[in-house]
C-alpha cells in the first residue's frame, strides 16, 4: 500500500489553441479536466500500474465537490480533509503550432491549525489499520502554512515505521531534508539553491551529507537532460529517451510513482531506475497528468540509457 499527500490541490483544466495571439480572441478546445496536484498525479500513475494506493488531500469551497466527483469517476481511492477555503483552479494552455504550454496556476487557500490537526489525526489512524509501505509527500504548501510542515510530517511518519519520498522545493524542501526522509527527488535548480542558500556546500558535499544523515536514495532531475542517482552503494547517470510532446506536467510525479512501485516489487536497482524514468517519459504522451499507458512505459524502458559513475 502506498499513500500520497496533496496539500495544495487544484482543479486542472487543459485547453489548446492553434496559435496564441495576445491581441485577438483565442478559440480553444477543451482537452481534459482532472483533479490536479502532485500527489493526485502520483496516485493516478500508480493506478495505471495496478498498485494499490490512497490519495490524501485538503479540499474545500467551490471546487470541492467537482474534485471529489472527478476522483470517484477515475476510481482514485482518496481521503479528503475538509477545509473552509476554496481549492484552486489551474489552467494549462497548449499552443498547437509550437507544442508549447502556458501554465496559469492560481493561489490556494490558507489552512487553519484545526484543519492541520485533522490531517494528523487521520494519519494516526492509518498506522493502526493497514500501514502503508511508502508515503509520497510532494508539491507546494498551501498559503501561510508553516514551512516546517513536511519536516513535521516526516518525523511523525518515520515514528510509525513508514518510508517517505519527498519531492518539493524551497524552504519546505530544506526543512524536510533535515527530517531525513528515505528518498529525496530534487531538480538541478533546487539542488543548487539548497547548496548555496541553506547548506553552504558544494553539490558533492551536499549529496554526501544527505546520505550520511540517513537518506537512502537521492535522484536529481534536470528537465529532459541527464538524471543523477545516488545511494550509499551506487551512483548512476541516466539518459532519458528523447520523447516529444507538450504534456510535461506530471512527469516528475510519474517518476515518483515508478520509483515506489518498483521498490515495492523489489526490482533490481538498474531496472528500478529505467522503469521510473520511462514512467516519467510516458507521461509526456498523455493529456491528463499521471495517466500513463503501460505499453508506452515498456517501450520507453528500452531507450533509457544508464551507466555507473564514481
Amino acid at each position: 500500500m502506498i499513500y500520497t499527500l496533496t496539500l495544495n490541490p487544484a482543479l486542472d483544466i487543459t485547453i489548446s489553441t492553434s496559435k496564441i495571439d495576445k491581441d485577438q480572441v483565442n478559440k480553444t478546445t477543451l482537452h481534459s479536466v482532472s483533479a490536479g496536484g502532485k500527489g493526485f498525479n502520483t496516485s493516478r500513475a500508480l493506478n495505471c500500474m495496478g498498485t494499490e494506493n490512497i490519495a490524501v488531500a485538503f479540499l474545500g469551497g467551490f471546487f470541492k465537490q467537482n474534485m471529489e466527483n472527478l476522483l470517484n469517476e477515475e476510481g482514485l481511492k482518496h481521503y479528503v480533509v475538509p477545509v473552509a477555503g476554496n481549492t484552486r483552479a489551474n489552467i494549462k494552455l497548449v499552443e498547437e503550432t509550437t507544442e508549447k504550454m502556458v501554465v496559469l496556476n492560481s493561489e490556494g487557500p490558507s489552512i487553519t491549525h484545526q484543519e492541520i490537526d485533522c490531517l494528523f489525526n487521520y494519519l494516526k489512524k492509518i498506522s493502526k489499520r493497514k500501514r502503508p509501505e511508502y508515503f509520497v509527500l510532494s508539491g507546494s504548501l498551501p498559503k501561510d502554512t508553516d514551512v516546517k510542515m513536511y519536516g513535521h510530517l516526516i518525523n511523525f511518519l518515520k515514528s510509525e515505521g513508514i518510508k517517505i519520498l519527498l519531492d518539493t522545493e524551497g524552504e519546505p524542501l530544506y526543512h524536510g531534508i533535515l527530517a531525513s526522509p528515505d528518498i529525496v527527488k530534487i531538480n538541478q535548480h533546487e539542488l543548487l539553491e539548497a547548496c548555496n542558500k541553506h547548506f553552504k556546500q558544494s553539490p558533492d558535499e551536499f549529496i554526501s551529507d544527505l546520505l550520511s544523515r540517513g537518506i537512502k536514495m537521492i535522484m536529481i532531475t534536470n528537465g529532459p537532460h541527464e538524471i543523477k542517482y545516488y545511494d550509499i552503494f551506487y551512483s548512476y547517470l541516466i539518459t532519458p529517451p528523447d520523447t516529444k510532446g507538450p504534456y510535461k506536467t506530471g512527469s516528475g510525479d510519474s517518476v515518483n510513482a515508478g520509483l515506489v512501485c518498483a521498490l515495492l516489487k523489489n526490482y533490481p536497482i538498474e531496472e528500478m531506475l529505467k522503469y521510473s524514468i520511462a514512467c516519467g517519459n510516458a507521461n509526456i504522451l498523455t493529456e491528463t497528468p499521471g495517466k500513463i499507458e503501460m505499453e508506452n512505459v515498456c517501450k520507453l524502458m528500452g531507450n533509457v540509457k544508464i551507466k555507473k559513475i564514481l
